[in-house]
């Protein structure tokens, strides 16, 4: 969307210096720059309702959104789209208490996920000694940063 904007933007800075030279076209540029604008805008808009549930918000917990390969996540029986609800029997809602629930024990964890289908799994897997941070689970709230 961004590289749309831009474009739109180059786009008008060309009329205006268009319009210092004619000035009929001033009207009808603004008027197809403000078009152009509500076009991208909704654009935006229609492909952000299209997303997979997988990409939306939980409260209840932290949604898993990329697992990257042979790391402990991987082996966890864990698909994009679950929803972490506790860490080591600890309730998560966020990241931060994600990892400090995975921190308090260094090299074992055990997640209760809700899945796609609203079922409920118990998965559990040894982690890299001290390396919490590297479980390889990407979540929603990593995305957003």
């Amino acid at each position: 969307m961004s590289k749309k904007i831009l474009y739109l933007a180059l786009f008008g800075a060309l009329l205006v210096i268009g319009g210092g030279f004619y000035r009929l076209i001033i009207t009808p540029a603004v008027a197809i720059l403000l078009i152009g604008y509500y076009l991208i805008i909704g654009t935006a808009k229609h492909q952000d309702n299209q997303v997979d549930f997988e990409y939306s918000e939980v409260m209840d917990g932290i949604r898993v959104i990329g697992i990257q390969p042979e790391t402990p996540a991987a082996k966890m029986d864990l698909d994009i789209g679950d929803v972490i609800l506790t860490v080591n029997n600890i309730a998560v809602a966020n990241e931060d208490e994600f990892y400090r629930a995975l921190s308090t024990n260094s090299t074992y964890c055990r997640f209760k996920v809700r899945d796609r289908n609203d079922q409920l799994k118990i998965t559990e897997s040894a982690i890299f000694k001290n390396s919490p941070h590297e479980i390889g689970v990407k979540t929603y709230s990593q995305a957003m940063k």
